[in-house]
């Protein structure tokens, strides 16, 4: 593959899977620790699926440059320490499906820009990762009530 937005897009998409999988998994544990064990699942299965789309994002890494490295623009956001379950069920109604949500606009329009570009199987899998974001997001908030 030619190096294009593309590229750069799935890099800065690696970089936010990485750290949507460590969020989620911190949030998993904080809700096992809290007595609520349906949010901890949902957080565990969002957070392997995501650890499944940052290994395919790794694989169209690879056809576009096997030495490339992912940037450390973007740092994880500082975030309060979770003090009891009613906080953390805040947390999982107010903070994860916006956060989903951004991830699957996010993810959207770089399946666009790699169409745009030719990349017609990056776009084809980028779009396969938008479905499942937008699946975790109606989990989400089916288990939240939101819907």
């Amino acid at each position: 593959m030619q190096r294009s937005e593309t590229l750069g897009n799935l890099r800065e998409l690696l970089a936010e899977m990485a750290m949507s999988v460590q969020r989620m998994l911190w949030l998993a544990q904080q809700a096992e620790i809290e007595g609520l064990p349906d949010q901890a699942t949902l957080l565990r299965s969002k957070a392997e699926a995501d650890s499944a789309h940052a290994l395919a994002i790794l694989d169209h890494l690879a056809e576009f440059d096997s030495s490339y490295a992912v940037s450390s623009a973007t740092t994880p956001s500082s975030q309060a320490p979770v003090r009891d379950a009613s906080d953390l069920s805040q947390v999982l109604v107010t903070a994860v499906p916006p956060m989903i949500g951004g991830l699957v606009q996010q993810i959207s329009v770089f399946a666009v820009v790699a169409r745009r570009e030719g990349h017609d199987q990056v776009a084809d899998s980028l779009e396969v990762i938008a479905g499942s974001q937008r699946r975790h997001l109606d989990n989400f908030q089916s288990a939240s009530g939101d819907r």
